[in-house]
């Protein structure tokens, strides 16, 4: 729906956005809270009794874990004025241009019906167009189902947003379907990766959550190492604001690591892997290792079984390896870890798309240049 017609406005008092006529019509309307509160967590806890699931990155607890940003919540209530669905935006400043904000909503859209979602990205769009701040707005698509993608698709273009050219997150996964028991499971998977699992019982190791913060920086440490080995980027990440929200949310996220057992310092751990659950599956958040060791066997295997164990005994139905790469991927030096997920499923299916709107076109070119200047100039640089 083009900006220029009659848009939603947003009450500052009752934080409230008046529906479009499509969303008045189904009686629904959006309110915004741009503060984690206590009516906040009732709504997530309204529309999680109603069996709606909701990502862990839309959940108050997620939001704790990320201070250096803001989290608004776009919750869309029926017309008993109860939540019937709902998304979180992650809100942060925009370094290019100081004053304006950059909002990004991961996982948006498996989880509504299309008329509740139609509502959502209206409120979000509305917002966007009207709010002078905001320089752009990034939404990851994430369904398994190909149907709810397609539609997503076509109402996010219908909105004017364009797919990005630089996708933060992954197309494509390998699924492991946790319907079967756990021994079933534990059959479906390669007899090489079997093997390797229960290697781990032959050695001074043993898997363990984990749960003390003393251990961020050695999770850097091993992060760092293996970025290094896929020729990534290696950002410092807060692995203590991640243990913190295994701590108090462990139905949200588990943390665990391959400890020695004949060793009792930091060193000790060898290898981690996290995973984060969304109500309906999980999904492999993140993992490292370290090669550096007297133990001449793959190290992560064992977690990712420990970490797809933990997610059936949460219900969930499948298990989101995190992304993969395809095989005409060329160079690739994500290879090896695709392959290694492979051990785990030959289900390979299509989930993700990332989507941008820059509202104002001309303040968005303006920092592009900016960032890129920065850049170039970060490069000649002599370090």
């Amino acid at each position: 729906m083009a900006h220029d017609q009659t848009e939603e406005q947003v009450s500052e008092k009752t934080n409230v956005i008046a529906p479009r006529p499509a969303s008045a019509a189904a009686g629904l309307r959006v309110r915004l809270f741009q503060d984690l509160c206590p009516e906040r967590e009732r709504c997530e806890h309204e529309l999680l009794e109603r069996g709606v699931p909701l990502p862990a990155p839309h959940r108050t607890p997620w939001a704790n874990t990320h201070p250096t940003a803001r989290s608004w919540f776009f919750a869309v209530l029926d017309p008993r004025q109860q939540c019937c669905g709902g998304f979180a935006a992650e809100v942060n400043p925009s370094r290019a241009l100081p004053g304006h904000l950059l909002l990004r909503v991961e996982r948006f859209g498996s989880a509504m019906p299309h008329h509740v979602a139609d509502a959502a990205l209206n409120a979000l769009l509305s917002l966007a167009y009207s709010n002078r701040r905001i320089l752009r707005v990034n939404i990851e698509v994430f369904a398994r189902d190909n149907a709810t993608r397609a539609m997503l698709a076509k109402t996010l273009a219908d909105h004017r947003l364009r797919p990005s050219l630089s996708p933060r997150n992954y197309a494509n996964t390998i699924a492991v379907d946790l319907t079967p028991d756990q021994a079933d499971i534990f059959a479906s998977l390669r007899g090489s990766a079997r093997r390797k699992i229960r290697a781990i019982a032959k050695h001074p190791l043993a898997v363990q959550p984990i749960n003390d913060f003393a251990l961020a920086h050695r999770m850097q440490q091993l992060y760092a190492e293996t970025m290094s080995r896929t020729a990534g980027h290696c950002p410092t990440r807060d692995w203590t604001r991640l243990i913190h929200l295994a701590q108090h949310a462990p139905e949200l996220c588990r943390i665990v690591g391959l400890f020695r057992t004949d060793a009792h310092t930091p060193s000790s751990l060898l290898a981690f892997a996290c995973a984060c659950f969304h109500r309906d599956y999980a999904h492999y958040h993140a993992a490292a290792s370290t090669r550096r060791s007297d133990f001449h066997i793959p190290l992560g295997y064992a977690l990712a079984w420990d970490l797809i164990c933990w997610a059936k005994r949460q219900h969930a139905t499948w298990f989101d390896f995190g992304g993969v790469t395809l095989a005409h991927d060329h160079p690739d030096p994500l290879a090896g870890i695709s392959e290694f997920k492979r051990h785990f499923s030959h289900t390979l299916i299509p989930v993700g798309g990332e989507w941008i709107l820059e509202p104002r076109p001309l303040r968005a070119r303006l920092a592009h240049a900016i960032s890129s200047s920065a850049a170039w100039l970060s490069r000649i640089r002599p370090h």
